[in-house]
């Protein structure tokens, strides 16, 4: 029941969470979770496949399920998934030339793509240390796209960036003034569990 779209993107949440922390099980785990949950969305088995394979230290494989992906995925928010999934599984070039190509024509693509394309850069500008422009790139996302997703993914990059407290004080708030909102809830128990 509810928002579709919500419970996804809490998904999404605790994938990254996991990611960040190198707890491949566990991203695994939410990705499987996550497939069962949303048996239409075609980058899901994608995402699954080549997590398996790169947790089991197959990066060859992990490499060939997402040319594969490339060639199979046709939506533009499944490019957007594999763009981030190429990122957390750290293949920042393949990452970078899937978010960039998305963003290279911003009035074709839905709002939503776009913004997970920039969240994108943003984490791989992190991966890459500059901490300052990921901010810069998360707080863009947050003033032309306000909403719960953009607030949660500013707690993820605080986290990123080593900074849990104001991380968690973001996700309190979140989950304190949005009753029905799950991510921020579930983001706050993967941080105390």
């Amino acid at each position: 029941p509810g928002d579709s779209r919500a419970h996804l993107a809490t998904y999404n949440a605790l994938i990254v969470y996991h990611a960040l922390r190198g707890e491949g099980a566990e991203v695994i785990r939410v990705v499987e979770a996550a497939r069962q949950a949303f048996p239409q969305n075609e980058s899901l088995p994608f995402l699954h496949a080549e997590l398996v394979a790169e947790v089991q230290g197959d990066g060859a494989r992990g490499q060939a399920i997402a040319n594969e992906a490339i060639e199979e995925v046709r939506t533009f928010s499944g490019l957007a998934s594999l763009a981030w999934v190429s990122a957390l599984a750290g293949d920042h070039d393949r990452a970078r030339q899937l978010a960039g190509a998305l963003l290279s024509e911003p009035e074709a693509i839905p709002a939503t793509v776009a913004r997970r394309a920039m969240l994108t850069i943003a984490y791989l500008q992190a991966a890459a240390g500059d901490y300052a422009g990921a901010e810069e790139i998360v707080d863009g996302v947050i003033e032309h796209a306000p909403g719960l997703d953009p607030a949660v993914d500013k707690a993820i990059l605080l986290m990123l960036l080593g900074d849990s407290d104001a991380a968690e004080e973001i996700l309190i708030d979140i989950a304190t003034a949005n009753p029905a909102e799950v991510a921020s809830r579930a983001l706050l128990a993967a941080m105390h569990s």
